[in-house]
């Protein structure tokens, strides 16, 4: 019994000092990627116009924390020039931290990027392989779409066209504040509360 024990330790061990690999073109990291927002979020749960929490972050606010993360650089060619907005060329960076929509903008704006805006199957499909490789305990991410009040469709939160949607049966909501989560499994979307704590995904 006592060297069982001794073998799970020194695995566990093992298993923490082991920060950096590589999945093919997929780079893992865990180390002081995520750039943080500490400035206070306030109450968001009320329907007001998230336009400006969203579009706007105080960068001088930004801390790093210990994160891990894994880079995937988008391939020339994607089908869409609507994968890096306002660029020549960017990756997608999935984070397993668990953040609630509102922060997981500003830490993907605290590392010059959004959430990330899917314009076609492909990227979809990047991004869930990508996501469920990363994120292996959890079954949802945040991508960069959200619905602001009853007042207004769904948006990108980069301003970038809605062209290209993958909603699961029943979750493209009409009334209500909600904010867009992929399932790391199907590559479906769902529309779930904004205070949700999910891991995310940024374009950078």
């Amino acid at each position: 019994m006592f060297r069982l024990l001794l073998l799970l330790l020194v695995g566990t061990i093992y298993a923490q000092e082991s920060e950096n690999y590589v999945y093919g073109d997929i780079e893992e990291r865990a180390d002081q990627d995520d750039i943080e927002d500490t400035a206070d979020p306030g109450s968001q749960d009320d329907g007001s116009d998230m336009s400006d929490v969203l579009l706007t972050s105080d960068l001088s606010h930004c801390q790093s924390h210990e994160c891990h993360n894994a880079t995937l650089v988008i391939e020339k060619g994607l089908g869409h020039t609507g994968a890096c907005p306002d660029k020549g060329s960017c990756h997608y960076r999935v984070f397993n931290c668990l953040r609630d929509f509102w922060t997981a903008q500003r830490s993907c704006k605290c590392r010059r990027g959004n959430l990330s805006s899917l314009h076609n199957f492909r990227a979809n499909n990047q991004v869930r392989c990508l996501g469920k490789r990363t994120c292996r305990n959890q079954h949802y991410a945040w991508i960069g779409m959200y619905k602001a009040n009853s007042c207004r469709g769904y948006a990108n939160v980069d301003g970038s066209r809605l062209d290209y949607t993958n909603w699961a049966y029943g979750q493209f909501r009409r009334c209500g504040t909600w904010c867009t989560a992929m399932n790391l499994s199907n590559g479906q979307w769902f529309s779930l509360s904004c205070n949700t704590r999910l891991p995310f995904v940024c374009t950078i």
